[in-house]
């Protein structure tokens, strides 16, 4: 009989069987992406790896297959319950593929089809996800642990390090529970609601079509200015980003609407989750209009405002709304079809319109030390949104920290304003970009 991991198996065992995994839940986050799925759409992101040498795609194949088995909830297909989607685990494996597209195509749903793709061009691995599977936390793990059995698959010894498994050793079930559900605290106040955001608006480019400019710098240099302004690298960005789209706003003749940036949040800084599915919560810090007459150092301290509250209460009130929701009687016993669209009103009134566009930092990977033998840098996209034309991330490997943004549409005014701004202040970059 199938078995279902749920957080009362977490007390019982350590290690984690197999047949404890042929089908399981979605946790809270993953619930709402498959049912605001479109036929044209789905929550895709990529995280990119830059090899110093060309990818030997049978080593790669081979080390995708060994690792697989390490990672039961990636070996999932999306299926749907009478009452809820599920997760099925599929025996076909998964094989790599020639990056040809543009990045973070639509993910198709089909039975025993996996929910990610490992694909390569040249000198970089790409991985990809739909949202559901995990956060960018839980795929760094996967594609750390990819590369460290192509290494040694290639001939080269790795050691064990953070973030990094052993392609042999059992996965624990802690790395699958829902920890949404294990730590919410349903006694604690709910959040709140916003109100609609300033959206980066321009000429949308064809279906399928996702434009990307990495700016690469220093990481160390990009410290050091954060530094004059009393800022963790986070706040710098963050503020830089908020002169740019105020300009940009200016610029647009769109000044009434406030600027939300969403800065989503590792919650296993905050609780002790092991979970390698999606453990993520958010800030949005807003600024108006009015506010595009700050100087950077004014912007910066109200940066830091908004981002030095941040404990276990404050994002409590998001973990407890969501999980609430799922657990309400009435919700649990609605067909799935009426659930979707619930979703859909939801994820309208209070997910990308109150956002005027996502900044993540992914932060400094943590790596085996002898992949920088071999890796020059990670990359981040975070794919199209569905409302939000935009979006940006930051990811650093040694010195190496590539600044990204995603957009569909064809303008890049702002994208310029934010490269011109920092260079301005004195800091080297190297631009690379995907557009024609």
């Amino acid at each position: 009989m199938n078995k279902l991991v749920n957080e009362k198996q977490l007390s019982k065992n350590a290690k984690l069987n197999k047949k404890d995994l042929t089908w399981f839940k979605l946790d809270n986050a993953a619930l709402i992406y498959p049912a605001v799925s479109t036929k044209k759409w789905n929550s895709v992101y990529r995280v990119s790896v830059v090899l110093k040498d060309m990818v030997n795609v049978e080593v790669l194949n081979k080390a995708l297959h060994d690792v697989i088995t390490r990672f039961p909830h990636f070996n999932v297909s999306l299926n749907k319950g009478f009452f809820w989607f599920y997760f099925e685990e599929t025996t076909v494996l998964p094989m790599v593929e020639k990056d040809e597209q543009y990045p973070c195509q639509k993910m198709e749903f089909k039975r025993k089809k996996h929910l990610f793709r490992v694909l390569y061009h040249n000198k970089k691995i790409s991985f990809e996800a739909f949202h559901s599977l995990s956060d960018g936390y839980g795929a760094i793990v996967f594609v750390n642990s990819l590369l460290k059995r192509y290494f040694e698959l290639s001939g080269h010894t790795i050691e064990n390090s953070e973030n990094t498994f052993n392609y042999l050793d059992k996965p624990s079930l802690e790395e699958v529970e829902d920890s949404f559900s294990r730590y919410a605290d349903l006694k604690h106040k709910n959040s709140w609601s916003e109100n609609k955001a300033y959206q980066i608006t321009g000429t949308i480019e064809e279906q399928g079509k996702l434009n990307i400019i990495n700016g690469i710098f220093s990481a160390n240099d990009v410290k050091e200015f954060a530094k004059q302004y009393d800022a963790t690298v986070n706040e710098f960005f963050l503020a830089v980003m908020f002169h740019s789209v105020l300009q940009h706003q200016s610029l647009s003749g769109y000044n009434k609407q406030p600027v939300r940036i969403s800065m989503p949040i590792n919650l296993r800084n905050i609780f002790p989750s092991k979970s390698l599915r999606n453990f993520s919560s958010y800030k949005n810090i807003e600024f108006s209009a009015s506010d595009k007459t700050m100087s950077l150092q004014e912007m910066v301290n109200k940066v830091k405002e908004n981002t030095r509250c941040i404990d276990k209460n404050y994002v409590m009130g998001n973990i407890n709304a969501n999980v609430k929701a799922q657990k309400n009687i009435f919700l649990r016993l609605t067909p799935l079809f009426l659930k979707n669209l619930v979703m859909k009103l939801v994820f309208f009134m209070v997910g990308e319109r109150i956002v005027t566009i996502s900044f993540s930092n992914v932060g400094k990977v943590k790596a085996p030390k002898e992949f920088k033998n071999f890796v020059e840098r990670y990359e981040v996209n975070l794919g199209p949104g569905k409302i939000n034309k935009m979006g940006s991330s930051v990811i650093t490997f040694e010195d190496n920290m590539v600044f990204t943004f995603n957009s569909t549409i064809k303008e890049t005014q702002m994208q310029k304003i934010f490269f011109q701004t920092l260079t301005n202040l004195g800091l080297n970059v190297k631009i690379e970009s995907n557009i024609e």
